[in-house]
This record gives C-alpha cells, sequence and structure tokens, in this order.
C-alpha cells in the first residue's frame, strides 16, 4: 500500500492511541503462528538431546528490553516466543543468543533469568560518510562480524553512532587501514556462551 513508501513511514499515524508495548500492534510487525512456535520447541528439544547450543535468528524483535519507544518493532506475540525460550532454558539448554534486525538503530540485552543474549544489529540505512579529514572522530559503520566458538561469540564492528546499544560499551579492540588515507576502528563486543556445540539452524 502507498502509506510504505519511506524510511519515515510516510509520516502515517500508526500509533496514535497506542501507548507502550501495546505500540507493536502495528502492520509492519507480525507474529509467530501455533505451528512456527511448536516447531521451534520441537527443534529445542532436539538440540538438547544431542547437547548442543542454539542460535536464532529472528527479523523481528524478541524480547522487549532491545526494543526501542515501548516496543515499536516488538514481535506481536513476544511473551508466547520468551515461552518457548524459558522452557528451553529450565530444562538446561538456555539459547545462547537471538539475532534480530527490523529496529534500525540495533538493540542489546542480556536476559540474566534465561541466560540468553538478545542482539538488535543496526541497520546499514543509518551509514554516515566518513570525513576524510577526520577519520578518527568517525564510527564508519555501522558493520559487524560475528564470529562463534565454544566458548564465546564476538561481535566486531562498529555503530553508526557512538551512542549505538551494541558497541557503546565495547572494547576498541583494533585498528586497520580502510583506505590510503582513512583508518576504521573497529569495537569488539564478547557475549559468553557455556562450552557446548552450537546449532544455528533455527530460524523464525
Amino acid at each position: 500500500p502507498d502509506v510504505f513508501r519511506t524510511e519515515k513511514m510516510s509520516h502515517f499515524p500508526y500509533f496514535k492511541g497506542l501507548e507502550g508495548r501495546n505500540k507493536r500492534w502495528v502492520p509492519f510487525n507480525g507474529a509467530l503462528s501455533e505451528a512456527q512456535l511448536n516447531w521451534l520447541s520441537s527443534e529445542l528439544d532436539d538440540a538438547a538431546k544431542c547437547e548442543q547450543r542454539v542460535i536464532i535468528f529472528s527479523h523481528l524483535l524478541v524480547h522487549p528490553h532491545t526494543a526501542a519507544d515501548g516496543g515499536k518493532t516488538l514481535l506481536w506475540n513476544y511473551e508466547d516466543a520468551l515461552g518457548v525460550l524459558r522452557r528451553s532454558a529450565e530444562r538446561g539448554n538456555p539459547v545462547a543468543a537471538v539475532f534480530s534486525g527490523h529496529q534500525h538503530e540495533g538493540g542489546f540485552h542480556t536476559c540474566e533469568e534465561m541466560g540468553t543474549h538478545f542482539v538488535v544489529m543496526e541497520s546499514p540505512l543509518l551509514a554516515q560518510p566518513v570525513d576524510p579529514e577526520h577519520p578518527e572522530e568517525s564510527d564508519a559503520g555501522p558493520y559487524a562480524v560475528v564470529e562463534v566458538s565454544d566458548e564465546c561469540i564476538r561481535i566486531v564492528g562498529n555503530g553508526a553512532k557512538t551512542t549505538s546499544p551494541l558497541f557503546r560499551d565495547a572494547e576498541h579492540a583494533r585498528s586497520c587501514v580502510a583506505s590510503s588515507d582513512a583508518r576504521q576502528v573497529s569495537k569488539v563486543r564478547t557475549i559468553a556462551v557455556p562450552s557446548a556445540s552450537l546449532n544455528a539452524n533455527a530460524h523464525m
């Protein structure tokens, strides 16, 4: 429809009359069906039997603590999805991480209850040109490379701004030459994963 014309959502009053997490009830979000929830639960059960850890990829945000402005980008039935993850954690096989997109500014939250990290990747639509005269003052992002091992998940990259939810508290780990006249500084966020194999086959 015509209302989906621009990144600014055409200034259409989607959120009129909606407060808090009720802001998720808009047409550019969505829900997991009962069949999808059952499939996810079955996949997690199978992973537990094989002593595998799981990484989940979901375009929509699953945890409300990663959602900006009350929940504009949150899965409609996020409680049901979290319930599936919580039951897996209670059985001794918590999901290692959930990676999402959708919310262009990114986000990050670690749920201590489940031991699961909820990571929202920033959109390249927010990228700004690097000032060639002052490259050290530019974040040159967003971009990221995710490195997975038995011990941890390392996210190497940078945010679009210094206020990046994913990288603002991350270590300035290394510099590399981006071009002949500019330096690109990468940051590293490391999140712990208990030793086990990782199964990255669960997509929502």
